[in-house]
């Protein structure tokens, strides 16, 4: 799977593992290298990705294309961090409608509250 058609959590996890998949690599071989290229990253780390468990941090993200051999000028790369960056703001959005609070136009938040007062003609 494309970063470009991840829709969600699952299709995220899918397409990592259809990249280490394509390149053939075990968890412990990325995270060696991922050291070798100077980014932090353990094989839970990679397991919890590619199980779809949690969405990894910009850091995790970039020791695992890292470990993958990827670098910034290949095209891939920078599609997997637009693919997060969606995903994450999609999941903020919806942690702010659970608390009950709508984004203005500008992006400052406001919280929506029930009207207190009865309104005449209802009933």
């Amino acid at each position: 799977m494309l970063p470009q058609h991840v829709l969600n959590l699952e299709n995220f996890a899918i397409g990592m593992l259809d990249l280490i998949m394509l390149h053939n690599m075990p968890y412990k071989q990325i995270v060696s290298r991922a050291l070798q290229a100077g980014a932090s990253l353990s094989m839970s780390t990679v397991s919890n990705v590619v199980t779809g468990k949690r969405l990894p941090t910009e850091a995790a993200l970039e020791g695992i294309l890292l470990g993958l051999g990827l670098t910034e000028a290949d095209a891939e790369y920078n599609d997997w961090f637009q693919a997060r960056f969606v995903l994450k703001a999609a999941r903020r959005r919806e942690k702010l409608q659970a608390k009950g609070i709508a984004l203005r136009g500008c992006g400052r938040p406001r919280r929506v509250r029930q009207m207190r007062t009865h309104v005449r003609g209802e009933e």
